[in-house]
């Protein structure tokens, strides 16, 4: 099974926000393998804001971050609007793959809303039954990982910097659950045959 790691960059937090980039990249938990299959497109500000909402809050959270950050959401005017950034992320999805973010409430439903207001649904590249929420993931492990040990590669709050670097935290936290599944089966089984 393919999986997929997606991330945003927002103008807000609610399901309508606009957004100004997307990022994405290919991975397999089970290999712990990020793959350089990545997809990262900027999104012109006009078409970004046309019929979706940005909050004063957010704004202010980004005049704080790093000027890297900043700097490498502002040159947008050469970049797709958002229904042809929608388009392009769609043909770009491996077919069939688990999709992941951080958060159930959060990229995904932001996607998917803007695919809805473009009338293009119909393209959204992965199924109700696939996606997963890497918040679920890093509760499970609470105690045996920790998010925050894993450095940072990259421009934090680059869409996709930050979807790789979740998808390397993931493949970990899967693979330490899976294991320790493995280890608990085991044990089960030779306890009753005891």
């Amino acid at each position: 099974m393919k999986h997929v790691m997606i991330d945003l960059e927002t103008l807000s937090t609610d399901p309508d926000a606009a957004f100004i980039s997307i990022g994405a990249c290919q991975f397999d938990p089970d290999e712990g393998k990020i793959y350089k299959l990545n997809f990262y497109t900027l999104i012109n500000w006009k078409s970004a804001m046309k019929g979706r909402s940005v909050s004063a809050s957010t704004l202010q959270w980004w005049l704080k971050q790093d000027r890297e950050a900043i700097k490498g959401i502002m040159d947008s005017g050469s970049s797709p609007g958002l229904k042809q950034a929608l388009m392009w992320l769609s043909d770009w999805f491996p077919t069939g793959s688990m999709v992941w973010s951080n958060g159930a409430n959060f990229d995904l439903p932001i996607l998917e809303h803007a695919y809805t207001q473009y009338e293009i649904e119909q393209y959204i590249p992965w199924k109700y039954h696939d996606t997963r929420d890497v918040r679920t993931i890093c509760a499970l492990v609470e105690g045996m990982i920790d998010r925050k040990d894993y450095p940072f590669k990259g421009t934090p709050h680059n869409a996709l910097d930050d979807a790789i670097h979740q998808a390397e935290y993931v493949c970990d936290m899967w693979r330490t659950i899976r294991r320790s599944l493995r280890h608990s089966l085991g044990q089960g089984r030779n306890q009753q045959s005891i």
